[in-house]
């Protein structure tokens, strides 16, 4: 039997899901954390994916099902920011 998902891990997939990613770019930084972590593998299937975006999240959001109407405006670079950390002297500007 998998281990249970980390808290830091589930954080990133919902935060992936809810920002269009792929599951496959989701497994991507998932295996590329757990690596350098040295844990146990544990990758997202597509089963898995799926019950997040069509059931977990939709419950989570007041009874709003369509998850587009959800995407605050920098949600992408929020995911790009968060799997390639810059710091203000490379040119991120708070908003």
């Amino acid at each position: 039997m998998p281990r249970n998902y980390t808290k830091a891990e589930r954080a990133l997939i919902y935060l992936g899901i809810l920002s269009y990613q792929t599951r496959e770019t989701i497994n991507h930084w998932l295996a590329e954390s757990q690596n350098k972590l040295g844990v146990e593998p544990r990758l997202m299937p597509e089963s898995s994916y799926k019950m997040v975006r069509d059931r977990y999240l939709p419950a989570l959001t007041c009874d709003i099902h369509d998850l587009k109407t959800l995407k605050p405006a920098n949600i992408e670079a929020g995911w790009d920011q968060g799997g390639n950390p810059k710091c203000n002297s490379d040119g991120l500007e708070a908003k």
